[in-house]
């Protein structure tokens, strides 16, 4: 039996800019964003042309060329295809059932008792899980009350207040009407991965409210932009921009604007082509900006600017 399975190869980044930008190329009228994109991709194929960032794979660049015409689909076509690839060989076959039947086991393992120790002044609170951030918060919330029953009650009434105190800073948070930076910056001291994910979920709450204006929005956003949970950020901003209101999609767009990488060039051309009627009026403007100020980000040399 041959080593490998027959399946097409995998686009480089240049592959794919160059493909897109021949298929608009042979469009006989193209629309103003169309003639955009082309100018864009032709500017990236310029830049990149002998760069190791062009021979990158392409994470959205579907493995057939079609167009699917709802915004739901081609967001998740996108992310599903880039986290199961196919195995394209024998040995990465392997590999693949290997680390799952390791985390079976790993899973059917039962746990040693846990030793708690001498309470400290500064450790860390339980995380919240990376669910659902209500379920997680109630789980968090339980954690500690488990651990209450075997700690000092010095330590307990400490958990206690911890606990209550966070409580109060989200559901502050979570009020719309107001513009309680304090509560943002009580938060910090609750730094931990799971309060990625609050503040995820607290500015989507923000995001729908439309408030003007928003001095905590920015807030949130400058902690979601920062360097140890951006790319956790730019994922979930690119699921944002699937099935979701129109408002928190475009707020999405200028995050990724903000973080997105060349990666994201692809999937903003695929959700350009969607119909109108998928599109607010706004869309297709905003993802063109995005699509621009993604390509020009990382170019410092002179000379290589994109007409707008």
């Amino acid at each position: 039996m041959a080593d490998v399975i027959s399946l097409e190869p995998q686009k480089t980044r240049m592959e794919d800019w160059t493909e897109r930008r021949n298929e608009l190329l042979l469009l006989p009228s193209p629309s103003a964003y169309e003639s955009m994109q082309i100018k864009v991709l032709e500017y990236l194929i310029e830049r990149y042309r002998d760069s190791p960032v062009a021979i990158a794979p392409a994470r959205f660049s579907p493995r057939t060329r079609f167009y699917l015409n709802r915004r739901m689909i081609v967001v998740h076509e996108h992310l599903r295809l880039d986290r199961g690839r196919p195995s394209c060989s024998r040995t990465n076959a392997e590999q693949r059932i290997q680390t799952s039947l390791q985390k079976f086991s790993e899973k059917a393992t039962v746990p040693e008792p846990e030793v708690i120790t001498a309470p400290r002044s500064h450790e860390p609170l339980p995380q919240v899980a990376q669910k659902n951030w209500l379920l997680g918060l109630s789980e968090w919330i339980s954690e500690c009350i488990r651990s209450e029953r075997k700690l000092p009650k010095q330590r307990s009434n400490w958990l206690t207040n911890r606990r209550t105190k966070f409580k109060k800073l989200v559901s502050r948070l979570s009020n719309t009407k107001t513009q309680d930076l304090a509560a943002l910056v009580g938060l910090e001291s609750y730094e931990n991965e799971g309060l990625h994910h609050v503040f995820t979920k607290l500015w989507r709450i923000r995001v729908l409210a439309d408030v003007s204006k928003d001095l905590v929005l920015a807030g949130l956003e400058a902690k979601l932009c920062r360097a140890p949970h951006v790319e956790h950020t730019a994922e979930t901003m690119r699921e944002f921009l699937g099935d979701e209101p129109a408002k928190l999609r475009l707020a999405a767009l200028k995050v990724l604007e903000r973080i997105g990488n060349l990666d994201d060039i692809g999937l903003l051309a695929d959700l350009l082509r969607l119909p109108v009627a998928e599109l607010s009026p706004e869309e297709p403007t905003a993802l063109m900006a995005a699509m621009q100020a993604i390509a020009q980000r990382a170019d410092s040399l002179p000379g290589n600017t994109l007409d707008r």
